[in-house]
């Protein structure tokens, strides 16, 4: 994936953000209101616009830095979709680990004493089950940092339990927020970069997992739930019950009839919110398997293989990450 297609995403959004906010249906809008000056009239008074927006809008061109700066006075906010630490997440370019953990920090601060240590705490579950259920952008780009920090440190079990939790994430974020715009591109983007992984190690994920069907299933469902009152307009709703059907779904048996959206909603409402905010795990996925393989072998020369395997697998994605790296063209904004 180019840093080209990256800054072509982040304008878009950007653009969609502003529309949102300013009520602009067209980049002709946008124009008028955010750059007046560069309207013309002809002498036969007709009005000439500079495109620029035209191009922002389809991510042709990117902003100047003083574009972004004189936007933000006039749609206060709208510039967190462009300056996002998530756009450099989610390339293939290397971010340093002290980058790493400020993000992490940003939303998590008592996890910065534990950063250089490595310390479990770190890659806990428990941590990384609070930001799935927190769900808004700057908890998307602390587990997509935390999956980029389990690259570097070859930590398999790391690298799934958060890649999990993004991937849920960022269904969400793709459906409720400016990214909706260019959900599709972007949900592709990560799926390349990240997720896919997943179909090749020890992971929830089912083999027939389309994040781009997942999204659409989620968008429903929530639309069912706001209809119906189950949830309000609140972030805080939509990302707890959002969490709580991904882990609902993926708790049914792959082969069983696929649960329907006013089933799982009623059974939300049955058990109540706080019975449904789920409790989370104190083990993650990786250490669950190597249990029930040990469990069924009662071999400790087989735990021996799997741990062996896990950390194969290690080392096959951080060497993946520093590949993509290697291959990775910085460009400057035009």
């Amino acid at each position: 994936m180019t840093n080209v297609h990256i800054r072509s995403l982040r304008t878009r959004t950007w653009c969609a953000a502003l529309q949102a906010m300013s009520g602009a249906t067209t980049a002709y809008g946008l124009e008028r209101l955010l750059s007046p000056a560069s309207i013309k009239v002809r002498k036969d008074g007709t009005r000439t616009s500079s495109c620029r927006w035209y191009k922002y809008k389809r991510g042709l061109i990117c902003p100047a830095p003083r574009t972004v700066s004189r936007v933000e006075r006039a749609c206060p906010g709208s510039s967190v979709w462009i300056q996002a630490p998530l756009w450099a997440l989610i390339g293939d370019d290397h971010v340093e680990k002290e980058n790493l953990a400020v993000v992490i920090c940003k939303v998590r601060p008592h996890l910065a004493k534990h950063f250089k240590s490595l310390d479990p705490w770190l890659s806990s579950p428990s941590t990384i089950d609070s930001l799935w259920k927190q769900g808004d952008l700057g908890a998307f780009e602390a587990l997509v940092a935390l999956i980029r920090h389990a690259e570097s440190t070859a930590n398999l079990a790391q690298y799934v339990e958060a890649s999990w939790a993004a991937l849920h994430v960022a269904s969400l974020l793709s459906v409720s927020t400016p990214l909706e715009t260019v959900r599709d591109e972007f949900l592709q983007v990560l799926w390349d970069r990240f997720f896919q992984v997943l179909q090749e190690v020890p992971s929830p994920m089912r083999a027939d997992f389309d994040p781009q069907s997942e999204a659409i299933r989620l968008k429903e469902t929530l639309e069912i739930a706001k209809e119906s009152g189950t949830i309000s307009g609140r972030w805080k709703e939509r990302a707890r019950l959002a969490c709580w059907l991904a882990k609902q779904i993926y708790q049914v048996d792959s082969e069983s009839t696929p649960v329907e959206p006013n089933d799982l909603l009623a059974r939300y409402v049955q058990k109540g919110v706080a019975e449904t905010v789920l409790r989370p795990c104190t083990t993650n996925y990786i250490n669950r398997a190597r249990l029930r393989a040990f469990t069924s072998s009662l071999s400790l020369a087989d735990d021996r293989d799997l741990m062996d395997m896990f950390e194969n697998e290690g080392k096959r994605i951080s060497a993946r990450a520093r590949h993509l790296s290697g291959c990775g063209v910085v460009l400057e904004d035009h």
